[in-house]
């Protein structure tokens, strides 16, 4: 017969939470509460090699995505922006721009770098800009917006 098979689980009860007499039969005293078999020392861990080193693998690969993710999101790219409002078909002149650093990644998005602020200088605007909004190269132009010589009549004005 095991061990195991030998205990049964119990419920206490008021006559359980009583202290035991040494002078009774055994029959007549309360049942002991532990119910766990006794530790042996044969039992052995089993390891699993596989298991350890995807462990391993998840941790690194983890710190790698933390890693690229960090310095993603903490370049800075400085771009040229609006230091005031300015209408369209202005000539923009030095203090109407100023450079700015924007965070995080600038994948797709139409701006102009902090180094050609120099060239965006002495041309003209093709829409209005507002204080501190980046400006997008279609946003400039170096041509003249309207058209000189005089002016053609109209078939609307007759």
């Amino acid at each position: 017969m095991s061990v195991m098979a030998a205990t049964r689980s119990v419920v206490p009860t008021a006559a359980a939470a009583q202290p035991r007499d040494p002078g009774l039969p055994t029959s007549a005293r309360p049942p002991s509460r532990d119910n766990h078999p006794p530790f042996t020392a044969g039992v052995r861990l089993r390891r699993r090699p596989a298991v350890i080193g995807l462990g391993i693998a998840l941790i690194v690969l983890g710190s790698l995505g933390a890693a690229w993710l960090v310095t993603t999101l903490a370049g800075a790219a400085g771009v040229v922006v609006a230091a005031r409002d300015i209408p369209a078909g202005q000539v923009i002149t030095a203090e109407d721009l100023r450079v700015a650093d924007i965070g995080g990644t600038t994948t797709g998005t139409a701006y102009i770098p902090a180094g050609a602020l120099d060239d965006a200088i002495g041309r003209r605007t093709t829409v209005p800009l507002l204080t501190g909004q980046v400006v997008p190269p279609q946003a400039i132009t170096g041509a003249r917006l309207v058209p000189t010589g005089p002016p053609r009549p109209s078939s609307a004005c007759r």
